[in-house]
């Protein structure tokens, strides 16, 4: 008798554990899977897109925290606001004499009266951006062949360098202005024909045994012709020499536009 009541507590235990065991897991997927896709309520429930003013969209200064320091970015400036013609293509470059004076151009045209106009803007700040002045016409006669796609550059000297294409003329052609863009020389023409996307640059290093050299290579459309031209000034612009006819060179080994 006393063996049986000893053994009774291991039975009870055993059972305990045994039927333990045999407890089925809790599932795990028996809640809807509910998304964005599938519940359209939770889709009407969602946030409206934030709507931005991309014209002006930073209207008070702000920061900007990197790994190196903190920036201050000020508000947006419209250098030169219109409402009847465009901008696009913007373009722009620091004095290296002076870091406060930037020179900026664009294509910009309009077609209000019916008969496109279209030329290089000229946007120029003496304070580092914080106001600007210009037109929207490059005034380097003749007038009538600009045809936009602005590629500037500043030269060691200041002088401000602007390249573009020809309109009642096509061809590839340069101005140049000694007074911050007050004033512009008539058009020099690098070379004529199909041409476009035009990109100037000057060489800024001191040490360079090229300083001062300003250069603007373009994509030649003409099969016959290497696809890539450059020429190059050292005299701020007032003439563009190369070696092929003492206007404009052309290396034949690249073949993407600029």
């Amino acid at each position: 008798m006393k063996k049986i009541f000893y053994l009774l507590p291991v039975i009870l235990v055993g059972f305990v554990l045994l039927t333990g065991q045999n407890v089925p897991d809790e599932a795990k997927w028996n809640q809807p899977m509910q998304t964005n896709v599938y519940d359209p309520s939770a889709v009407y429930s969602d946030k409206l897109p934030v709507v931005r003013d991309y014209f002006n969209p930073l209207a008070t200064n702000r920061t900007i925290e990197t790994p190196y320091e903190v920036l201050e970015v000020t508000p947006n400036v419209r250098v030169l606001p219109r409402t009847n013609s465009w901008q696009s293509e913007v373009d722009i470059k620091r004095h290296p004499l002076n870091p406060l004076i930037m020179f900026g151009s664009s294509n910009s045209f309009n077609n209000v009266s019916g008969t496109l106009f279209i030329s290089e803007g000229v946007y120029v700040t003496t304070n580092g951006g914080v106001t600007w002045f210009g037109s929207d016409t490059t005034q380097g006669a003749p007038i009538g062949n600009h045809g936009g796609d602005p590629g500037i550059t500043i030269d060691k000297n200041g002088t401000f360098i602007q390249t573009h294409l020809g309109y009642s003329t096509s061809g590839m052609f340069a101005n140049y202005s000694t007074n911050n863009g007050s004033t512009w020389s008539a058009t020099y023409t690098i070379t004529t024909g199909s041409q476009d996307k035009n990109l100037a640059a000057t060489d800024d290093a001191p040490a360079s045994p090229y300083y001062g050299r300003s250069y603007v290579v373009w994509s030649l459309f003409n099969l016959a012709s290497p696809p890539i031209g450059i020429s190059s000034t050292t005299n701020g612009g007032v003439k563009l020499v190369c070696s092929y006819s003492n206007k404009y060179i052309c290396c034949g080994t690249l073949f993407s536009g600029m």
